[in-house]
């Protein structure tokens, strides 16, 4: 019994990684197939979370219109754009309000390393199960 309760709280494990990071993965990919890539200009510095920023960004569509946002990335104080700095925006033209800053470690490793560590642990589960039982034995039996 204890090796079944241990199995389902393994495999709750595994899904509490994969399932966000493949998400964020999917609805970044996602995003940026209807979107196109632009260039925006910090303006203002934002307060973040957890002594991060925010900026708020500048930018131009292709037909010359300017928008602002609040970046939804929150960049930490070591790595926090400065006034004037150029930041990626993916811009979407079906719907001008939903704009994303291109943040490679945001929406792509961090999500990468939540999908490993889920597999990861399945695997561990599932197909090195016989290892681990003869381990455990040996280890019994000594």
């Amino acid at each position: 019994m204890a090796n079944v309760i241990e199995k389902i709280i393994a495999v709750l494990i595994a899904f509490i990684f994969l399932f966000p990071g493949g998400y964020k993965l999917y609805s970044f990919l996602s995003f940026k197939q209807q979107s196109v890539l632009l260039s925006g200009t910090v303006v203002k510095q934002g307060m973040g979370q957890y002594l991060g920023c925010k900026p708020f960004i500048e930018f131009y569509d292709g037909d010359g219109i300017k928008f602002e946002m609040k970046s939804e990335v929150n960049y930490y104080f070591f790595s926090c754009p400065k006034i004037g700095h150029n930041i990626k925006i993916l811009h979407n033209k079906s719907t001008p309000s939903k704009n994303l800053t291109v943040s490679i470690m945001h929406y792509l490793i961090i999500p990468a390393i939540m999908i490993c560590i889920g597999l990861l642990t399945i695997y561990m589960i599932f197909l090195n199960r016989k290892e681990y039982l003869t381990k455990r034995e040996n280890i019994i039996r000594s």
